[in-house]
């Protein structure tokens, strides 16, 4: 949602784009704790709760200095520098990334 940059935007501060990829206690990635797609919420903790482990791996981005930037420019900047950092191509909000052949690859599906 473009305006939670709103604030950033008005007060030309400096934004850190962090990119969240969770796993599993394997090593492998998991959606058990993604909340997308026709989930309740109650469904979504369940899927949380019957992992035996997740592991949270968070990847920061170079800074975004948003002076003189729209909420809109800063969104997709922000955007394109998380998908870079998970190695993926720029999301959008109708797509959802799966994992690809020997697991080191991500491609988009139609969600």
């Amino acid at each position: 949602h473009t305006s939670l940059f709103e604030p950033a935007v008005i007060n030309e501060a400096t934004l850190l784009p962090v990119a969240l990829r969770y796993r599993a206690s394997d090593g492998g990635r998991t959606d058990a704790v993604a909340f997308i797609g026709e989930l309740s919420f109650a469904e979504s903790i369940g899927l949380i709760i019957r992992q035996k482990s997740t592991i949270a791996e968070l990847t920061f981005a170079k800074p975004i200095d948003a002076s003189g930037m729209t909420r809109r420019e800063l969104a997709a900047q922000a955007e394109l520098a998380v998908a870079k950092s998970l190695g993926v191509p720029q999301a959008h909000a109708h797509q959802r990334f799966v994992e690809a052949g020997d697991g080191n690859e991500s491609v988009p599906t139609k969600a």
